[in-house]
């Protein structure tokens, strides 16, 4: 294989309004409860997020594969 490996960005959707607290979500070290952004997500409870974040990996995919742009150099997903 010649020349320069192609990248392309790919944007990251997570079910829980805060990313880079999913490891802790996912391990059970904090409660979906207790996530500081789930205001973010629609629901009208804590409860009611902590009843739907879990159940919502399906809704993250979809948004990460409903995002393809087109760049002037070909085809990429991302913002």
């Amino acid at each position: 294989m010649t020349g320069s490996p192609l990248i392309h960005r790919v944007p990251y959707y997570s079910q829980w309004e805060s990313a880079a607290l999913v490891p802790e979500f996912i391990t059970g070290t904090r409660a979906a409860a207790d996530d500081p952004l789930w205001p973010k997500s629609g629901a009208d409870t804590r409860e009611e997020y902590a009843f739907w974040a879990p159940r919502m990996s399906g809704v993250g995919l979809t948004r990460t594969m409903a995002t393809p742009v087109l760049t002037p150099g070909g085809f990429t997903t991302g913002p």
